[in-house]
């Protein structure tokens, strides 16, 4: 007897941002997509803390792996641009923390539900599946850490604080950190880390040497062939390596607080030199590695972030008679 061919499909799951849901819609509906087929649609979950209504998308029974994820790419394609005309947005990535289910977890959930024949973890994102009888996926949920301080210890850290140089640079570095830490992607949670970094990074002038021969290099361009366009372009270019690379003013910058003991980590630099490599790696090349990764590399990050902000209110060679216009407000009166 022949064993029937395998069948795939795959499944989509999103969560909406917070505070968003969909009206009238609480259990699964059947969505006729152009070029796809009949899908099924359905809510996850509620709107929560951490974000709003979650959603979860059934594609079509298809012959192999290759034309679920041709589907499923079709499908999250066309929400992508759904969301962006409706002028909202949806997470893909799983949040911080995410639950896990162990395998001796599957295992006990495929006892209480004997009629369930094949049991897969659920996450965000795509999901390319074998479709093998009565087929579900299983959740942990969200995990709601609650965290007490005690008001006499903080009020004590508080007033015991030296003063502080406020400036632009400062308070954006601390905004880029402080949403970091509320953030819900772990990508972008990631990405506003290294950005705090860079905004109190100072691109300072390459040495002498370095200079001149940067001059003779944009002589030769000016001298050059080529058309005004490209060698305009060239020449902006060669002027902007006047100035040493942003990522090289960040490892100098982690270096010189590490040098006064502001920093604890002593492979903060060598650390920082990774993670920019990834953040390239994300904005230039579209490759993101998976959650558990980008979540152990923002951990150790978001401390060397932390201590360097703290030393640069102290450090900072700004004025703190910069006061951002956006935090302040002169009440009529």
């Amino acid at each position: 007897m022949t064993a029937p061919s395998p069948v795939y499909r795959f499944r989509l799951r999103w969560m909406l941002e917070p505070g968003r849901s969909v009206k009238d819609f609480e259990g699964a509906a059947l969505l006729a997509l152009p070029d796809i087929g009949v899908c099924e649609i359905k809510p996850i979950a509620p709107p929560n803390h951490l974000g709003g209504q979650s959603l979860a998308l059934i594609g079509p029974p298809t012959a192999s792996r290759e034309k679920a994820m041709h589907d499923a790419e079709t499908v999250l394609g066309r929400l992508l641009q759904a969301t962006l005309k409706l002028g909202y947005a949806v997470l893909l990535q799983p949040s911080r923390p995410q639950g896990v289910i162990t395998p001796y977890g599957m295992e006990w959930l495929r006892e209480q539900y004997p009629g369930i024949d094949t049991l897969y973890p659920d996450s965000l994102g795509i999901a390319i599946y074998e479709e093998k009888g009565e087929t579900k996926f299983a959740s942990m949920g969200a995990l709601s850490p609650s965290v007490l301080t005690s008001f006499t210890s903080f009020v004590q850290v508080w007033d015991c604080q030296p003063p502080v140089k406020l400036s632009r640079r400062n308070l954006i570095a601390y905004e880029l950190y402080a949403s970091s830490r509320c953030e819900l992607s772990s990508r972008a949670r990631f990405l506003l880390l290294v950005m705090a970094v860079e905004s109190l990074a100072m691109q300072e002038d390459r040495p002498a040497d370095e200079q001149a021969l940067i001059a003779k290099l944009v002589e030769q361009v000016k001298a050059s062939g080529l058309t005004d366009p490209r060698r305009d372009a060239l020449i902006g270019g060669l002027q902007m390596f006047r100035k040493i690379s942003i990522s090289e003013s960040c490892r100098n910058l982690i270096a010189a607080a590490h040098a006064q003991g502001a920093i604890a980590d002593r492979d903060a630099v060598g650390h920082f030199r990774k993670c920019y490599r990834l953040r390239s790696q994300i904005v230039h090349s579209g490759k993101t590695p998976s959650p558990e990764i980008l979540s152990t590399e923002s951990n150790q990050l978001e401390k060397t972030v932390r201590e360097l902000i703290g030393w640069a209110l102290l450090e900072s060679a700004e004025s703190s008679d910069l006061w951002p216009s956006e935090i302040t407000r002169f009440m009529p009166g």
